[in-house]
């Protein structure tokens, strides 16, 4: 998709980090596709992206590494301490 120019930077920031994923032995078979800016399409298909000529197809091979955490990952979001002082003596 060349519409990466056309996305904020702020937006672009958060589309480059890895996401969380739970690691499964077997993965759906999905369709993959990438954002890419209109001088990437342009020189992938050897034409302008305004006409790209007709039958033009971009294909190749796409790997992801499995990888841990470089940190460890909990359950805990936070932890959230109250006003009232006498259960913080307990």
């Amino acid at each position: 998709m060349a519409t990466l120019d056309a996305i904020p930077a702020s937006e672009q920031a958060g589309m480059r980090e890895s996401g969380a994923q739970l690691a499964v032995k077997t993965a759906p078979v999905a369709p993959t596709f990438m954002y890419v800016t209109t001088r990437a399409a342009e020189a992938l298909l050897g034409a302008p992206v305004t006409s790209p000529p007709a039958g033009r197809t971009v294909s190749g091979s796409v790997r992801f590494v499995d990888s841990p955490a470089p940190e460890p990952a909990r359950n805990v979001v936070a932890i959230l301490r109250g006003s009232d002082l006498a259960p913080a003596v307990e």
